[in-house]
């Protein structure tokens, strides 16, 4: 058939001719429609020149895999993803849930979780567990660990059956360091005690002495010397919080006897903030930027206010009762009010929305202090029963108690999340000072050398970024005023 001259069966008999389908025929007289080589009667693609056999994507589709990630681009329905990537039937990433880095703390303070999501079928659903946690179903919450704890972040993606992907993250929190204190009496400026109510980042302390007529009066502390900050007026004066620019809030009778909130600085000595139409008021904290908050009497209640650019701005209107007790660098304020049906709650300003924080342990609640994170420390009461607690973002965790104190109160805190206050015995009359730090509870007078000299501490009032503390104690049978500073 080929015109060679010889026969077709001694040419397929000598290899000259092929015959792939043994017709007798040689395969290059028979048609190939795809030009290929192969006969049309040999292959199972005639009219594709690069297949004979469909292969797994089929005549006219080559068998290729382009991205390298073992599935064809036939069947490959993420056609770009990177060789190394897991990859299920369709050739797109596996689901996988990513719950960050892990975080090691020194202090308590609020952690956000960072939670992603990737390959699957978008979109996604989350969710996050976690030992004695309620969890939560947003990517990025915000949580108080209270103590060294592992988050697992669950992954559902849309696909059909859904697929599912975990991942963990341990948040530490490191125990306290082993940290020793020097102590130190204030002194008075009269022969009765003196009582330390703040202390800024400068070591500057303020609070109020008695008198020898047993009158409050408000004191400034600053580089080993007492002074009397003055009056409104009026026979005393209480001192209640300092900021680093040496301004000094508080509360002052006027001479009509009267409260009324002052500011003092020195310059322009003490200045008298007034009142929202009522007879009284009083300053209990100022931020860096002079804002000042406290309380207002009108009448038989009182309301929270915020002092800021020269004017006094009612906080409580909405409430029966309230008051503020501090604030910190971005106008956030803690502290507690009343609705009309009589109950106590600890409050949360921010951004010019008052939050009613209901009672976050006990029946009920106020909250104190609050830091430059947001992290505010407060108490909870009920039944003789008083626990204070740390809230956060919605999350609050109990600070525990110590062997046979079993009354708690926060009256301090610092931006790194340290807690000062006191615990009490069940009666209320057995008093200790204790600190708050890597997650738990201390008494400050285990913290001190042995040749202290004090007898007990009482309580403490606030701590300053440094770690500084004042509160007060007894010592050679007396009640005085104390600063301590961390130290080897």
């Amino acid at each position: 058939c080929n015109g060679n001259g010889i026969p077709d069966t001694v040419d397929i008999a000598d290899g000259t001719s092929t015959d792939c389908d043994a017709d007798g025929t040689p395969d290059e007289c028979q048609t190939d429609s795809d030009g290929d080589g192969v006969i049309d009667q040999c292959e199972d693609c005639p009219n594709d020149p690069n297949k004979t056999e469909p292969g797994e994507c089929g005549c006219g589709v080559p068998d290729a895999d382009s991205d390298e990630d073992g599935v064809l681009d036939c069947d490959d329905l993420c056609p770009d993803t990177p060789a190394d990537a897991e990859v299920d039937e369709f050739g797109c990433p596996l689901l996988a849930a990513g719950a960050g880095d892990d975080v090691t703390l020194d202090e308590v303070s609020p952690v956000v979780l960072q939670g992603s999501a990737s390959g699957g079928t978008p979109p996604y659903s989350v969710s996050w567990s976690a030992a004695d946690w309620c969890g939560s179903t947003e990517p990025t919450p915000t949580f108080l660990p209270a103590e060294t704890t592992i988050y697992t972040l669950t992954v559902t993606d849309e696909s059909s059956p859904p697929q599912s992907a975990t991942d963990t993250v341990t948040i530490t929190i490191n125990p306290p360091q082993d940290v020793g204190y020097a102590i130190v009496e204030l002194g008075s400026l009269s022969s009765k005690t003196s009582y330390p109510t703040s202390i800024n980042d400068l070591g500057q302390v303020v609070g109020y002495y008695r008198n020898e007529l047993l009158e409050k009066r408000a004191f400034l502390y600053s580089e080993g010397v007492l002074i009397d900050l003055g009056t409104l007026g009026g026979s005393e004066a209480h001192a209640r919080d300092i900021n680093d620019a040496g301004q000094v809030v508080g509360e002052s009778r006027t001479a009509s006897g009267d409260w009324h909130a002052f500011l003092w600085d020195g310059v322009n000595g003490m200045q008298d903030l007034g009142t929202l139409g009522g007879a009284s008021s009083w300053g209990y904290a100022i931020n860096e930027s002079g804002q000042v908050v406290g309380y207002y009497a009108l009448g038989s209640v009182v309301h929270a206010f915020l002092y800021s650019d020269g004017a006094m701005h009612d906080l409580g209107a909405d409430y029966l009762q309230s008051a503020a007790f501090d604030i910190n660098d971005h106008t956030q304020a803690v502290g507690t009010l009343m609705d009309a049906s009589g109950n106590v709650s600890a409050f949360f300003y921010d951004d010019g929305l008052l939050i009613d924080l209901g009672s976050p342990l006990l029946s009920g609640s106020q909250t104190w202090v609050i830091n430059n994170s947001g992290l505010a420390a407060g108490h909870s009461w009920g039944s003789n029963e008083y626990r204070s607690y740390l809230y956060a973002d919605g999350t609050v965790i109990d600070l525990g108690t110590l062997d046979g104190f079993v009354k708690t109160y926060a009256f301090g805190i610092n931006d790194a999340g340290q807690v000062v206050g006191s615990v009490t015995d069940l009666s209320g009359t057995l008093s200790r000072a204790c600190l708050y730090t890597g997650g738990q509870l201390q008494h400050l007078g285990d913290l001190l050398s042995p040749e202290h000299g004090w007898e007990y501490l009482v309580r403490a009032y606030s701590i300053n970024g440094s770690g500084q503390i004042v509160g007060y104690g007894r010592i050679n049978g007396e009640y005085r005023a104390f600063l301590m500073t961390p130290g080897p």
